[in-house]
């Protein structure tokens, strides 16, 4: 079945006719890619952030980035030194972003159809 789609530029209409499977996929197809692209680029954040060195290679990496400060202590008049190590990656918000949801509409204008003989 082919279709025109009905995309107008200055009032005039597209003269681009596609099968009516590649005009409903591609949207869906590209709404895939653009999750998948975004889960990548989240990961390879994650990665960079989280961990010292790490290799896309071989998929190995490195120590964990840790945050590390001291701080004084009393305690009965007595000065203490406290040291604390946690790991970078609980102080930063991280960008997860997902697609739960897509919507799509379609305004299209049939202009040719088969109808298959059962003879």
């Amino acid at each position: 079945m082919n279709i025109l789609p009905m995309e107008t530029t200055d009032n005039k209409v597209s003269k681009q006719i596609m099968d009516l499977k590649d005009l409903i996929s591609g949207p869906l197809v590209a709404t895939i890619d653009a999750d998948s692209i975004s889960t990548r680029r989240y990961l390879s954040y994650l990665y960079e952030l989280a961990f010292e060195s790490y290799d896309a290679n071989t998929g190995k990496v490195g120590k964990l980035r840790m945050l590390e400060f001291t701080y004084t202590t009393q305690d009965c008049g007595i000065s203490k030194q406290q040291r604390v190590s946690i790991p970078l990656l609980t102080l930063v918000p991280l960008p997860l972003l997902q697609v739960k949801e897509a919507d799509f509409d379609f305004d299209i204008q049939i202009i040719d159809a088969l109808s298959a003989d059962e003879n």
